[in-house]
C-alpha cells in the first residue's frame, strides 16, 4: 500500500471511530430493537469512548470461531466488583440486550463510587451470531456443530445432574470441565475481588441461588436468601413483575456444572441465575422488544439490592 493508502486508511479508521461516538449516545431509542452481535459491540465501544475515566474493554478470550469475548469493566476504584453475564445460551437475547443496558446506565451511576463492575454482555458471540443468521431457537455453542451448554461445562458438580454427555443434547456438558473457550473466557472475568455474580438468562422470572448441583443448602443460605429476597422486592417494585425466588438445592431437577455454583465455590461470590422475562409461554425466548428496556429498568434495580447487600 502506498503512502497515500495508508494515510486513507487511517483517517478512514479515525471517521469510523468518530462515527460510534457520535451515532451512540446514550438513547433509550438502542433498546427499543434487538441488536446483533457487531452492534452489541459497537454499542460498548461507544460506553467507552463517552465514560473515559471509568470504562474500559477487556478482552477475555476468543470463541471456538475466533470472535472475541469482551468484558466492559466500570471502576471508580471500588475493590469489591460484581461480575454481570449474558449471552450464556445464545437464543436469550433479552440477555444480552439487559447486559448491555446495565453497562450503559451504570456508567454514570453513583453506585460506582462503591462498587465495581465487570460486564459480559456476550459470552457467546458463536451461537448468538448464529441464532441472527441461521437458527434462532438456537442455546449452545456452535463447537464442532453440534455445541457444548456452557452452563453445564463448569467444575463445580461437572457431569451431574441434567447435563449429558451426548453432543447432541441441549444440555451437553463438554468433553471435561473448562473445556471450552468460551466458559474459560468467562472464568478470567472473575479477576481481583469479585463479592457477587448475575448470570443472565430467559426465561420464567424466578431467582435460584446455589447449590443447584446438591440437595443440601449452602454454608450462606440465608444470606442468600435474604439478597434474593431485596432483589425480588425491587424488581416488583418497579414495574409490578413477580419474580421468585428458589435455592437451587430445592428445585425438582438441579444442574451439575453451573457458572453460579463455580462462582461461589471458587470465589464466594453471592451468585444469582436471574431468569428475566417473561413468566411463561410459548414463545418466552422471543420477548417483544417493547420490553427490553422495562426488563433493564427492574434488573437494575436489582443490582442495586444486590450491591447494597454486599457493601453492608
Amino acid at each position: 500500500m502506498s503512502y497515500m493508502g495508508e494515510r486513507y486508511s487511517s483517517s478512514r479508521a479515525l471517521i469510523v471511530l468518530v462515527a460510534i461516538t457520535v451515532l451512540l449516545p446514550r438513547d433509550a431509542g438502542w433498546f427499543a430493537a434487538y441488536h446483533d452481535l457487531d452492534e452489541v459491540n459497537a454499542y460498548v465501544d461507544g460506553i467507552v469512548a463517552r465514560h473515559p475515566e471509568v470504562a474500559r474493554v477487556r478482552e477475555l478470550g476468543r470463541s471456538v470461531e475466533g470472535r472475541p469475548i469482551r468484558a466492559l469493566e466500570l471502576t471508580r476504584g471500588a475493590p469489591a466488583t460484581i461480575v454481570i453475564d449474558g449471552g450464556m445460551h445464545a437464543r436469550e437475547w433479552i440477555s444480552v440486550m439487559v447486559a448491555t443496558c446495565l453497562a450503559d446506565r451504570l456508567a454514570d451511576d453513583p453506585l460506582l463510587a462503591q462498587v465495581s463492575f465487570t460486564i459480559v454482555p456476550v459470552v457467546n458471540p458463536d451461537g448468538y451470531a448464529y441464532t441472527w443468521t441461521t437458527d434462532r431457537r438456537w442455546r449452545k455453542t456452535r463447537r464442532d456443530g453440534h455445541g457444548v451448554d456452557l452452563n453445564r461445562n463448569f467444575p463445580i458438580g461437572w457431569g451431574g445432574a441434567d447435563s449429558s454427555h451426548d453432543p447432541s443434547s441441549p444440555q451437553y456438558r463438554g468433553a471435561y470441565p473448562l473445556s471450552e473457550p468460551e466458559s474459560r473466557a468467562l472464568a478470567a472475568a472473575f479477576a481481583g475481588t469479585t463479592r457477587a455474580h448475575l448470570d443472565l438468562h430467559s426465561f420464567s422470572q424466578v431467582i435460584v441461588y446455589p447449590w443447584h448441583h446438591r440437595r443440601e443448602p449452602t454454608p450462606d443460605a440465608e444470606r442468600f436468601a435474604a439478597a434474593a429476597d431485596a432483589m425480588a422486592a425491587a424488581l416488583r417494585a418497579t414495574h409490578g413483575e413477580t419474580y421468585r425466588v428458589r435455592a437451587g438445592s430445592e428445585l425438582r431437577v438441579g444442574a451439575g456444572g453451573t457458572v453460579t455454583d463455580w462462582s461461589y465455590a471458587e470465589h464466594g461470590a453471592l451468585a444469582f441465575l436471574l431468569e428475566l422475562r417473561p413468566a411463561r409461554g410459548p414463545d418466552g425466548f422471543e420477548l417483544p422488544p417493547e420490553q427490553i428496556a422495562p426488563t433493564c429498568d427492574e434488573t437494575l434495580a436489582a443490582v442495586r439490592a444486590l450491591a447494597a447487600a454486599i457493601i453492608r
